[in-house]
């Protein structure tokens, strides 16, 4: 068991580490702006399915939404730089979830950082909310059995 939690962590890391180094290189030579594309996506949103999914097999193309690294960047906060994930797709492969009725959202996560005033002489507290993952969720106004649902006028009395 920890030989293989071992291995995955190992083709994980090795990847992030590839990942890592082609954006180091095209920040030195471009600088940093904000919004811009980390990560590119090797395969598309209705893409077949793998043939083979292993532990070496990196987690964006395991994800059931597929998801890139974007740049969040304020040179007045602190820190400057932060990684968000960005969905790529509206929807999952259906080839992947059937006819089931998913859809791809960001999860949300709040981290304290300092702004700085546009003098940058004082900062203050601040909360940002980045995007942390990209999650296949069940569509809002659907059942869980791939059927829509639709919305009809209810009549109702309004109390007096």
């Amino acid at each position: 068991m920890m030989r293989k939690v071992h291995s995955t962590s190992q083709s994980t890391v090795a990847d992030l580490k590839k990942t890592l180094q082609r954006s180091t290189m095209h920040t030195v030579l471009n600088g940093l702006r904000h919004g811009e594309q980390i990560t590119t996506s090797s395969t598309s949103c209705n893409s077949k399915k793998l043939e083979v999914i292993s532990a070496e097999t990196p987690l964006r193309e395991r994800a059931l939404c597929k998801f890139e690294y974007v740049l969040n960047y304020n040179p007045r906060r602190l820190p400057a730089a932060l990684t968000e994930v960005k969905c790529s797709c509206d929807r999952p492969n259906s080839r992947l979830v059937g006819k089931r009725i998913f859809e791809c959202e960001h999860l949300r996560y709040q981290v304290r950082v300092l702004m700085f005033d546009e003098t940058c002489n004082t900062f203050r507290e601040y909360t940002e909310t980045i995007a942390l993952a990209c999650i296949p969720v069940v569509q809002a106004n659907a059942n869980a059995d791939g059927e829509a649902d639709f919305m009809f006028p209810v009549k109702a009395e309004v109390p007096v």
